[in-house]
């Protein structure tokens, strides 16, 4: 009886633990297909391609009237970087004892760095480099964290995507101060 219960514990625990950095949501998004030649995604010395519908997403932030596909093309780059927040907890010493301790508090921030490049012509009209990062934080282990960690991605992709479409409006206002005019 105890066996069975450890197993289900184990299994619910560990069930589908994989990290995927490079998919992400992209319902409502516009999509538009091959702007971008490729967006690749570093992270921990790795490059991964990204989703082909995430790629289409982040193609859909450029207008067709705009940047024409005959004419204009991009590229990109989006840099993973994960980092711990403070001290490691004493709630982690479980695992010493019993191997599958649920408890391993996690403080982390994700940041993504995109950098981007946008061709025209075969010569450079915009030259594109922004950071969004996450703050997250769980105490339990395994599909739990995974599940966190993933939204944490997709979410920081859809914010990229904003942005990247935002800089690749036709009339782009500029920032707020010089905007308002504001004097000193």
């Amino acid at each position: 009886m105890f066996f069975r219960f450890l197993f289900v514990v184990m299994a619910i625990f560990f069930a589908s633990c994989s990290i995927v950095l490079q998919k992400g949501d992209v319902e409502g998004l516009a999509q538009r297909e091959s702007f971008f030649k490729e967006i690749l995604l570093l992270y921990g010395g790795d490059t991964l391609a990204l989703d082909q519908e995430l790629l289409a997403a982040y193609n859909g932030s450029a207008s067709i009237d705009m940047y024409p596909k005959d004419k204009c093309y991009g590229s990109g780059e989006i840099f993973v970087e994960v980092t711990q927040n403070g001290k490691k907890s004493n709630k982690a010493l479980g695992l010493l004892v019993f191997p599958f301790w649920p408890f391993v508090p996690l403080d982390e921030n994700i940041k993504f760095k995109f950098n981007g490049k946008i061709y025209c012509q075969n010569t450079l009209v915009k030259d594109i480099s922004f950071i969004e990062e996450k703050r997250y934080s769980t105490l339990f282990y395994g599909k739990f964290r995974v599940d966190l960690i993933n939204n944490a991605s997709m979410e920081i992709h859809r914010k990229l995507i904003q942005r990247l479409t935002y800089e690749l409006m036709d009339a782009r206002r500029s920032d707020l101060n010089s905007m308002m005019g504001f004097h000193f």
